[in-house]
C-alpha cells in the first residue's frame, strides 16, 4: 500500500511529463464550391428591315403621279397656246421621221464644174532608145506620139517607134503600148493609145528616128 499524503498539504503533481491532455476538436463547416459560370450568348442586335426607296413608298408614288400629271397639263396648255405649226402636217411628220430624205447629191452624181478634157501632163522626146522618169497617172490616160522616118548619110528609110509601159517596180504593164511605122511618105507620123492602168509608171521608148511623146489625162 502506498502511504496517503499528509493532511493539510495539497497533492503535488509528479515532475515527469506525461501525454498532454486531449485538445477539443474544432469543427469547420464544409464550404460550398461556387457554381461554374454559364457563358451568356453574345448579344446580337435585331436585324433592321431593309428600307424601301422613297419612290416605292406610298408617299413617293403619290409625288411621282402628281408630278407627271402636272407636266402633262402644262404640255397641253403650251401646245394649245402656240397652236399647230403651219408648215407641218401629220403625214409629213411621219414621212420625215421614218423616211428621211437626203438633199445632198452623191459625189459620183455631182455635176462637174467644168467640161472634162484631155490635158497634157508630161512630155518626152528623143532619138533612138530611151527610158523616161517615173511619173504618176490615173486609171485612164493616153500616150500621144509623133515620129519621123530615119535618114542616114542622105539615105532615107522608113522608121519605127515602139513603147512599153512599166510599173515603178519594173513589172511590165503594157508590152506593146505603141508599135508604129514612121514611113518616108509622111513627114511626121502621129498616133495615140489609151491606157487603163494607173499608178507609178515609166516608158521604155525604142525609135529609129526622131520622136516625141505626150502623156495626157482627163481633167
Amino acid at each position: 500500500m502506498q502511504p496517503f499524503p499528509p493532511q493539510g498539504h495539497p497533492s503535488q503533481q509528479p515532475q515527469w511529463g506525461g501525454p498532454p491532455p486531449p485538445q477539443p476538436h474544432t469543427f469547420y463547416p464544409q464550404q460550398q464550391q461556387p457554381m461554374p459560370y454559364a457563358q451568356q450568348p453574345m448579344y446580337q442586335p435585331p436585324v433592321q428591315p431593309a428600307k424601301k426607296p422613297w419612290y416605292r413608298s406610298p408617299l413617293g408614288i403619290g409625288c411621282l403621279i402628281t408630278l407627271l400629271l402636272a407636266c402633262g397639263i402644262f404640255g397641253i396648255i403650251g401646245a394649245t397656246a402656240h397652236g399647230p405649226s403651219p408648215s407641218a402636217s401629220p403625214d409629213t411628220a411621219n414621212i420625215t421621221m421614218t423616211q428621211p430624205v437626203s438633199t445632198s447629191v452623191p459625189p459620183q452624181q455631182a455635176a462637174p464644174t467644168h467640161a472634162l478634157a484631155w490635158r497634157t501632163t508630161h512630155l518626152f522626146s528623143g532619138n533612138g532608145s530611151k527610158k523616161t522618169a517615173v511619173f504618176a497617172v490615173g486609171n485612164d490616160w493616153k500616150i500621144v506620139y509623133a515620129c519621123t522616118y530615119q535618114s542616114i548619110g542622105g539615105i532615107t528609110a522608113d522608121g519605127a517607134l515602139a513603147v512599153t509601159v512599166y510599173g515603178s517596180d519594173n513589172t511590165i504593164m503594157d508590152p506593146g503600148a505603141i508599135n508604129s511605122t514612121c514611113p518616108t511618105s509622111a513627114k511626121i507620123t502621129k498616133g495615140e493609145t489609151e491606157e487603163h492602168q494607173g499608178g507609178q509608171v515609166y516608158l521604155s521608148v525604142d525609135g529609129t528616128g526622131n520622136w516625141a511623146i505626150a502623156i495626157q489625162e482627163l481633167e
